[in-house]
């Protein structure tokens, strides 16, 4: 495993994280614009957003004590899903 030069592995790295703060950042955006269309008072103060490792790849969920994210729940991969 592992396999491909270390410069091919940091480009696919560096589009991969690319991919994943775009993601975010249009995830925001809709959670925005649906917050404009709520009352003040039933504004959520952020937006919940759903991530899935591929099978065999864990998530390194203690990246986000120091990220200002908060985790709401996390289910461990089985057989029937990831």
């Amino acid at each position: 495993m592992g396999g491909g030069r270390l410069a091919d592995r940091s480009a696919d790295r560096h589009s991969h994280v690319s991919r994943l703060v775009n993601g975010l950042d249009q995830a925001r955006e809709e959670a925005v614009d649906i917050s404009d269309e709520v009352p003040p008072p039933y504004r959520a103060d952020g937006f919940a957003v759903r991530f899935e490792a591929a099978v065999g790849h864990g998530l390194k969920l203690d990246a986000l004590d120091s990220s200002g994210r908060t985790l709401m729940s996390g289910h461990p991969q089985a057989d029937e899903r990831p």
